[in-house]
């Protein structure tokens, strides 16, 4: 591989390893894949000239044929580099199979061209057994310390209000209007200042 073609695939890789796949993540059993259709049409947006192909045995056949059972290997190509995948043929149960049908083979050739995009970065993070690509996942926790310095905020506008009943209808009012949340944070302070005083 030349200094060019190395410098298109490491930023062709970069770039598809930033999406965010985690809407189109289905789950069969225990295992967590991606759609077939989410990953052609994503690579393609991204890399209209990408190219995949089946590698057939040297008689024609889709599938390879062992001891083991049968499996079936594609190639995906993005900037002019290529990357092959091998995937087994399985039944409903991820068993491998010995007599295939059309059917479970073109299954097994689109889990293939799949795991092969995802050679090239999309969604290669979902088979690392991560749910998120990195960046998503930074930019998820800064709104979630976002969201939780609001809800502190919030919190403390409801403890304020507490604070400045006057009377049992006023604190029953704000009581009645305080979120769930909100009523728990203040059960959960009062207990930790409890718990404070008794030390």
């Amino acid at each position: 591989m030349n200094t060019k073609t190395e410098t298109r695939a490491a930023s062709s890789f970069d770039a598809l390893a930033a999406v965010d796949c985690s809407a189109y993540v289905e789950k069969k059993g225990k295992f967590s894949y991606l759609s077939w259709t989410f990953a052609v049409a994503e690579l393609l947006k991204r890399y209209p000239s990408a190219t995949w192909r089946v590698i057939e045995t040297p008689n024609g056949s889709p599938y390879w044929q062992t001891d083991a059972g049968c499996f079936v290997k594609a190639a995906v190509t993005v900037e002019g580099v290529e990357r092959t995948q091998v995937h087994p043929v399985l039944d409903g149960n991820n068993k491998t199979i010995a007599q295939p049908n059309a059917f479970q083979v073109n299954t097994s050739i689109q889990r293939a061209i799949v795991k092969a995009i995802a050679l090239h970065g999309l969604g290669l993070y979902i088979y690392a057994g991560e749910d998120l690509p990195e960046a998503v996942k930074e930019d998820r926790a800064a709104e979630a310390e976002a969201e939780a310095e609001a809800h502190v905020h919030e919190f403390d506008d409801w403890r304020t209000k507490l604070k400045e009943c006057a009377c049992m209808d006023d604190l029953q009012d704000v009581w009645a209007h305080m979120p769930a949340n909100a009523r728990k944070a203040l059960a959960d302070d009062k207990d930790a200042a409890k718990a404070r005083l008794a030390a």
